[in-house]
């Protein structure tokens, strides 16, 4: 479920943000398990890179709570990965909303499997 809040700095032309309620947000992180659709395919992602796909759609659906909550959450998400070996890295809430607002790019409809795993 969303709501809406205002961009803090898109006042004109007004633009607004539609936050997720941050249960719904956290709770992103644990839609996957070991059975996950799909992994007994060859080629398909492990499960460490399934994870950090998830993480990666959590944190987008972190940025329409605004930059203070994406920031923290963000923080979160890469100190956890980071006791596993894993540098996570994302955009930054301002570069997330250059692209949605000025670039027009629909991030959500895509998963890149990306392998961020240090060999």
């Amino acid at each position: 479920k969303r709501g809406f809040a205002e961009h803090p700095d898109c006042k004109v032309p007004r633009k607004v943000l539609a936050p997720l309620r941050v249960e719904s947000i956290e709770d992103t992180v644990n839609w996957v398990w070991d059975e996950s659709f799909g992994r007994s395919t060859p080629g398909c992602p492990t499960f460490r890179q399934m994870s950090i796909q998830i993480c990666e759609d959590s944190v987008r659906n972190a940025f329409g709570r605004g930059p203070a909550y994406y920031r923290a959450w963000v923080a979160r998400l890469q100190k956890f990965w980071l006791s596993r070996g894993v540098s996570f890295v994302c955009d930054s809430w301002e570069q997330m909303s250059y692209k949605i607002f000025n670039l027009q790019l629909d991030l959500s409809p895509y998963h890149k499997w990306a392998v961020k795993i240090p060999i």
